[in-house]
């Protein structure tokens, strides 16, 4: 039973495959299950389910596109049908997984110790030697992603050029969460949580998360005051712990997502999925965060951000696009991040 000051179950459907991966944008719902990558709608309705060849082992949406990872290939399909756009990408032993980038495209990572890069509809454009990862973390802009080393060390790879890698630290972590608004939950090896805010030289902070009894997280969620993760043992749970530190739900399963503020979508192996909506008191909570987030960036005064445009201004004339960008988007320039996305693209 869920706890009614939390969440509520909004709908649940059964699938007729096992899940082995969740993908959600908006209340718009992706499924791998089976062979079948599936599309519910926001009430749990069945958009369309597409077949492919092999098992999909994993589902990312971007945009018009969502890329299923099957067998040896990575497919790319229309979002408002589930139409294949191209020909699978195939690679020998197939791909780990795949990301989308910012500013439209996708990079796969195979399982010896390359990236693949492609366009937004799937046309490769190259292939960088950047050293084996366990996972795609996420990006911290078009350049620079954030990957989760083979030897358990965070590393950032400069996707332009030949994909140079450096390590953040020497510390080795047992899993990494995908990052999600540039922060990630993290297990160390000795069972300790931790959530941090990463940055390309280290860290903006990186605070150990108390939840007592909770084994190896296998799959997690960022909600709008902290993180939903799921343990080896199938149990739903908040992360840092409240003071009822009791799991979300009796049932166990086995895959979260969430749409990053007050929806959740969770399922088991045996292929049935519910949508968990924020109760009341939960999303006039999340709204009033959202609010004070809003009245901080707000609060930095007009001298500041003049400073802010010159800095992102003389970055640009420099050609220190990828900083300009990240200085222009921290004030809302939106046009200007767009701009320089444009250029970014056009010197290819």
């Amino acid at each position: 039973m869920i706890e009614e000051s939390a969440y509520t179950v909004a709908w649940s459907s059964l699938l007729d495959g096992p899940v082995t991966s969740l993908a959600v944008d908006g209340r718009d719902v992706f499924v791998a299950s089976g062979h079948d990558v599936v599309h519910l709608s926001e009430d749990g309705v069945v958009k369309w389910s597409h077949r492919l060849r092999t098992s999909v082992y994993q589902v990312k949406v971007a945009g018009d596109t969502v890329a299923a990872l099957s067998g040896p290939d990575m497919w790319l399909l229309d979002r408002k049908d589930g139409q294949p756009r191209l020909d699978s990408r195939r690679v020998p032993g197939g791909f780990r997984c795949v990301s989308a980038r910012p500013g439209g495209g996708w990079l796969a990572a195979d399982r010896g110790d390359h990236l693949h890069l492609f366009a937004e509809h799937g046309r490769g454009i190259r292939r960088l030697r950047a050293g084996g990862v366990r996972s795609i973390a996420g990006w911290f802009d078009r350049e620079h992603l954030l990957s989760h080393a083979v030897d358990g060390r965070l590393a950032v790879v400069l996707v332009e050029g030949e994909g140079q890698r450096r390590f953040i630290e020497d510390r080795v972590w047992a899993w990494v969460s995908p990052m999600q608004s540039n922060s990630v939950l993290l297990a160390a090896p000795d069972g300790r949580l931790y959530v941090g805010r990463p940055n390309p030289w280290g860290w903006d902070h990186l605070d150990h998360a108390r939840v007592p009894g909770m084994l190896d997280p296998t799959s997690a969620a960022p909600v709008h005051d902290g993180w939903i993760a799921i343990d080896v043992s199938g149990e739903l749970r908040k992360v840092p712990a409240e003071d009822d530190d009791t799991p979300l739900l009796e049932s166990s399963v086995d895959w979260v997502e969430s749409n990053g503020s007050d929806g959740l979508l969770v399922a088991d192996r045996r292929g049935l999925i519910r949508w968990l909506n924020a109760s009341d008191a939960e999303t006039q909570r999340s709204d009033e965060l959202r609010l004070r987030a809003r009245q901080t960036r707000e609060a930095m005064g007009w001298e500041q951000r003049a400073q802010v445009f010159e800095r992102a201004k003389d970055l640009e004339d420099a050609g220190a696009y990828s900083q300009a960008i990240q200085l222009y988007r921290s004030l809302g320039r939106d046009e200007d991040v767009h701009r320089l996305l444009a250029i970014q693209e056009s010197d290819r």
